[in-house]
């Protein structure tokens, strides 16, 4: 069985292998926060999360660096396991460092708890006072690469 990140890896390098997939015969999670989602959709979404930031030029930046992840807007879009960064809403608008998200705590407040990498240590982001964005993964890319094959025919 071919895994995802092989079959990832030949669409990068010749994407006309897309139309070649059946993907009824692979095994996808439940993704349907992707459902009709393309690439440029998912970068249009990191880029209106970033509304609140007023320099156009920081916001590029920022987008900029967070290619390759996805805006979590809901809590149940959100998974556990996936590296996580995120923006405070304050004043100090700096994308953090972020970390790989272990936990969620749902108190007064939801709180995103994220191991630092290559650290002893863990960080809270609380998802109220932040914009949190998710890493994709290959079958998330894959996903995203197929919604565009299947929008282009």
């Amino acid at each position: 069985m071919t895994s995802f990140r092989e079959i990832y890896k030949s669409i990068k390098h010749d994407p006309a292998l897309i139309s070649k997939i059946d993907f009824s015969n692979l095994s996808i999670q439940q993704n349907d926060y992707l459902e009709g989602k393309t690439t440029n959709a998912i970068c249009n979404e990191i880029f209106n999360s970033l509304s609140g930031i007023t320099s156009v030029e920081t916001r590029m930046r920022f987008c900029k660096k967070l290619a390759g992840y996805r805006h979590i807007e809901h809590l149940c879009d959100l998974r556990t396991g996936r590296f996580c960064r995120w923006i405070h809403q304050g004043n100090d608008q700096v994308l953090q460092t972020g970390g790989i998200a272990v936990n969620i705590k749902i108190e007064d407040d939801v709180q995103i708890v994220c191991k630092i990498y290559g650290r002893r240590g863990y960080v809270t982001c609380r998802l109220n006072e932040c914009i949190v964005f998710q890493k994709l993964t290959e079958e998330e890319n894959l996903i995203l690469l197929a919604n565009e094959y299947l929008h282009h025919i």
